[in-house]
């Protein structure tokens, strides 16, 4: 098999294992998610004194802090739950994919650079 080919078949297994195995995990809660719900922590800054005082308003209560484009595992805008989690776990995939790609070509400009350099001084200079 080509080597083309192989990257093509695990791009597309890992596209597929993305948009269905993400529909399972979106159910649970991720590490940190557990943590602040076990150990009641909360985010820096955060003062009950003053949220006790001050009653939340709707729409405080319902973005519980930042807006995240891939919030709860899911796109915002995507009505069907099972297309909007599928495609949080492609994106996601793309995203970390991307970054690999960049880190590995960079990696590997790098060592190239290197390698002339110790070839250039192997021989002298010259």
């Amino acid at each position: 098999m080509k080597r083309k080919t192989v990257i093509m078949v695990f791009a597309a297994a890992a596209l597929v294992i993305a948009a269905v195995v993400s529909f399972w995990a979106s159910s649970h809660p991720d590490g940190l998610e557990w943590a602040i719900e076990e150990h009641r922590v909360q985010p820096a800054g955060h003062d009950e004194a003053q949220e006790a005082a001050e009653p939340a308003t709707a729409e405080e209560d319902a973005d519980e802090g930042h807006p995240s484009p891939l919030a709860d595992y899911g796109v915002a805008g995507v009505p069907n739950e099972f297309a909007s989690n599928a495609l949080a776990g492609i994106i996601g995939s793309g995203l970390v994919l991307g970054v690999m790609l960049l880190v590995g070509y960079t990696l590997s400009r790098r060592n190239r650079a290197g390698s002339a350099r110790t070839a250039g001084s192997a021989d002298g200079g010259r």
